[in-house]
């Protein structure tokens, strides 16, 4: 299950930077690594040498992160060799599929190259995509900085490829020269109405329990899904969940949901905000906002998401969070996270204290590691990461004060956690439950406790079965 709707957004999605050699950051569908002549399977944090060859499935899609602190995603149907991977002289060769890398800017004697059946491209600290057909027809297409591109051969002359154009070039024949992109202009969509907008986003995190409750009901009847269910969480308590997504404003959608026990109740707000109007249909957006891979789009999508505002708590404690996006083109970043223990606020990342830089320290397993994130006030902290277990369940546990801790697990609707690789082969088939816990909690059992169930984000457009 995307972790798109919990605090994983925090943790999980802005930890990778730099590897020993190559870590597989993130893996869906079938990926197979070539080890000793042959093609075994590889899961998230499996970690690549030199010489290794990868290839992704139909429905296959990866992200590998260098030790340079560059980025590679495999999109389906791709075969790519790391033919070197060394810091300093980074030479990939794609014989079929697509790829798009992030490139950090490159020093004085440093090169990163991708080698396809039709050409070579060499890099200048860019990102960009590279597409190679059966035939080896290969189209480059830049979106920060310059690639130069050359027939494989040596036919004809070096081209540059500057940002947003794109070049073709065939086996055999001269390139020609690059051609801009072409963005299409956004078809106009269709507002809410204003009665709407005056009775939603009503559920905040100062309310009780029974202001929540009373809230939500309000929103319920403008709500455009709904979900709910009663089911047993890991510690084997009943729990009952609603779920529920409305609009606020043209441009954002809200989704709620609420978790009531017999000893507490906590609930999750994620609002996200869009480039434009949403249409009437929010699905059509959905579809096309989250089902492409994070920055896999090689054109301007009619419709993506420009911030990530989330919040969850045990109504007296605490955790908000923000993402943003500065453009369509660009990564998500990490931009704000608070926690509130009693109500008392700790800014950890905001207010003059934005992440610089982060650091990741494998393990010898690969399964384990450390996450260093540096702050612009000079200030810094670390994550441990396990995620050893051969059950669905990872931990993160950090150096910050009072032990915060956050710790993930994916149950059936009894509350019998899944096996990691039955999970990684259908992960929509499990629900989520997120702890969060720290010394200086005050609210029940000292956490924050909250499970979602996967089908309202697969009705709204979120995920696919």
């Amino acid at each position: 299950m995307k972790k798109l709707f919990l605090i994983g957004m925090v943790l999980i999605q802005v930890f990778y930077l730099f590897s020993a050699t190559v870590i597989v950051a993130d893996v869906k569908g079938d990926v197979f690594a070539l080890v000793k002549g042959k093609w075994e399977k590889i899961e998230p944090d499996s970690i690549l040498e030199d010489g290794a060859k990868i290839k992704t499935g139909k429905n296959g899609y990866a992200v590998l992160l260098l030790e340079n602190g560059s980025e590679v995603k495999l999109w389906p149907n791709s075969i790519l060799d790391l033919t070197s991977v060394d810091p300093k002289n980074v030479d990939l060769g794609l014989s079929i599929g697509k790829i798009k890398n992030k490139v950090k800017k490159l020093a004085k004697g440093e090169s990163f190259k991708v080698t396809t059946p039709a050409s070579v491209c060499a890099v200048r600290g860019t990102e960009f995509m590279v597409e190679v057909d059966e035939k080896g027809k290969t189209k480059i297409t830049v979106f920060a900085g310059i690639v130069s591109a050359r027939e494989i051969s040596g036919i004809g002359e070096e081209i540059l490829i500057r940002e947003n154009e794109f070049l073709e070039i065939i086996p055999g024949v001269a390139p020609r020269e690059s051609v801009p992109l072409k963005v299409e202009a956004p078809a106009k969509t269709i507002s809410i109405t204003d009665v709407k907008r005056e009775y939603i986003d009503e559920v905040r995190m100062d309310m009780t329990k029974e202001e929540v409750q009373e809230a939500a009901a309000r929103e319920l009847k403008f709500a455009e899904y709904e979900e709910g269910k009663t089911m047993i969480d890991y510690f084997g308590k009943r729990v009952r969940i609603e779920e529920y997504i409305v609009r606020p404003a043209d441009n954002q959608f809200k989704f709620v949901a609420l978790n009531e026990r017999d000893n507490r109740f906590d609930y999750f707000t994620w609002k996200a905000t869009f480039n434009k109007e949403l249409p009437e249909d929010l699905k059509v957006a959905n579809e096309i906002a989250f089902n492409e891979p994070e920055n896999g789009w090689s054109s301007e999508p009619e419709y993506w998401v420009k911030e990530h505002d989330c919040a969850i708590s045990n109504t007296i404690d605490k955790v908000t969070w923000k993402r943003t996006r500065a453009d369509w083109s660009q990564p998500e970043e990490l931009t704000e996270w608070k926690i509130f223990p009693g109500g008392n606020e700790i800014v950890i990342v905001g207010e003059g204290k934005q992440i610089s830089s982060k650091t990741l320290i494998p393990s010898s397993g690969g399964d384990s590691y450390t996450i260093k994130y540096d702050l612009t006030d000079g200030s810094s902290f670390s994550v441990d990461v396990d995620k050893t277990s051969s059950f669905a369940y990872d931990k993160y546990a950090s150096d910050l004060s009072n032990n915060y801790k956050e710790e993930y697990y994916f149950i059936d609707d009894e509350g019998n956690l899944a096996k990691r690789s039955d999970y990684n082969a259908n992960p929509l088939a499990c629900n989520e439950e997120l702890v969060i816990t720290a010394d200086n909690f005050k609210g029940p059992e000292g956490k924050i406790d909250l499970v979602v169930e996967p089908e309202i984000f697969i009705k709204a457009g979120f995920l696919k079965e």
